[in-house]
């Protein structure tokens, strides 16, 4: 018997976070329910976070995709991916999930740790961008897995889905370190990867037949699915933060 967990949860949680602020008494039930049900799925999301950032985070601040569990004992059985290019690869989409969940962790828990953690794996993900073989050398839109060999025949792949989280998720990092030189420093990321999103390149007009707003992204490359298209979360994260832009005045205006 085995479970295993992957960095999806990093934003599955923000669903616990959220019903810990709507619980409310459980009432005529009260008794024989959970006296603090709000205390109790804080905690829950909180402890899944340190085990995310204890397990899934490389010393180095790039991440594993799966972790595997022994249900019983909860001891690390072994770490692999599914989507990913290689068990020891840092799947991209799969950073932004660590980038956005810890810096929405930080901001609704307030806790340094996962502040800490939220931009070790944001300096990652903005070195592995530098680090891109090919065409892809220093873009901002990353292929699909950092650690892959570059395809000419497809740029890539890229995957735009991955460079929308990251960007909403270093948005709140900005939110949460303010005008300091390490929160411009995320700005600035956030920034230029909604412009090179906003591109001909990445971004569908009106007269393409297209069947998203953005285009290059890559769901699952090692089952052969969904590779280099437009994909619905794609699009979420990518609408998602421009609105947290526009209620931004130093993203708004960033250099007006």
């Amino acid at each position: 018997l085995q479970t295993d967990r992957d960095h999806y949860f990093m934003i599955n949680i923000q669903m616990l976070v959220w019903g810990a602020k709507k619980v409310q008494d459980w009432g005529v039930w009260s008794d024989t329910m959970d006296s603090d049900p709000s205390a109790t799925w804080l905690e829950m999301a909180t402890e899944h976070a340190r085990q995310v950032a204890a397990n899934h985070v490389r010393p180095d601040g790039s991440t594993y995709h799966i972790v595997e569990y022994q249900p019983d004992t909860g001891a690390v059985n072994a770490r692999y991916t599914y989507q990913g290019y290689a068990d020891n690869s840092t799947w991209a989409r799969g950073q932004s999930w660590a980038v956005i969940g810890f810096a929405q962790m930080y901001q609704e828990t307030g806790l340094p740790e996962f502040l800490e953690t939220a931009k070790k794996v944001t300096d990652k993900w903005l070195e592995l961008l530098v680090q891109q073989g090919g065409a892809a050398a220093g873009s901002w839109i990353p292929m699909w897995d950092f650690n892959a060999p570059y395809n000419p025949s497809n740029d890539g792949p890229r995957d735009t889905s991955a460079a929308a989280v990251a960007a909403l998720g270093m948005l709140h990092l900005y939110q949460a370190l303010g005008d300091t030189e390490c929160g411009q420093k995320y700005l600035c990321a956030a920034v230029n990867t909604l412009r090179a999103l906003a591109s001909p390149k990445y971004l569908a007009t009106p007269g393409e037949a297209h069947a998203g707003l953005l285009k290059h992204a890559t769901g699952n490359l090692p089952d052969d699915d969904k590779i280099d298209v437009g994909l619905v979360y794609a699009d979420y994260y990518y609408l998602e933060a421009l609105q947290l832009c526009s209620t931004i005045a130093a993203c708004r205006n960033y250099g007006a």
